[in-house]
C-alpha cells in the first residue's frame, strides 16, 4: 500500500482495505459493505487515489475491485472518475 497522507489515514483507509480487498474471503462481510456504502467523499477520494486507481497496485486487478463494489452495490460510487 502506498504511503497515505494524514487525512487519508484519519478516515481509516487501511482498515477498509484489509476488510474489503485483502480479506481473502469469497463472501464479503456486512461490515465491509456497510463501510463502503457509508463512505463520505473524502474516504472515496482517498480510496480511489491511493488504492483503486493507484498504479503501484498492479497486483490488484480492476476485476477484484469491480466484484467487491458490485456485491456491495457501490460500483458507481467507486468508479474513480475524478470525483
Amino acid at each position: 500500500m502506498p504511503k497515505l497522507n494524514p487525512v487519508c489515514a484519519m478516515v481509516n483507509i487501511p482498515n477498509t482495505v484489509q476488510l474489503c480487498y485483502l480479506s481473502g474471503n469469497l463472501v464479503l462481510s456486512d461490515e465491509c459493505c456497510n463501510d463502503l456504502q457509508s463512505a463520505r467523499t473524502r474516504k472515496v477520494t482517498c480510496l480511489c487515489d491511493n488504492i483503486i486507481a493507484h498504479p503501484s497496485n498492479a497486483s490488484f486487478t480492476q476485476a477484484l475491485f469491480d466484484a467487491v463494489h458490485t456485491v456491495c452495490d457501490v460500483l458507481d460510487k467507486f468508479a474513480c472518475t475524478g470525483i
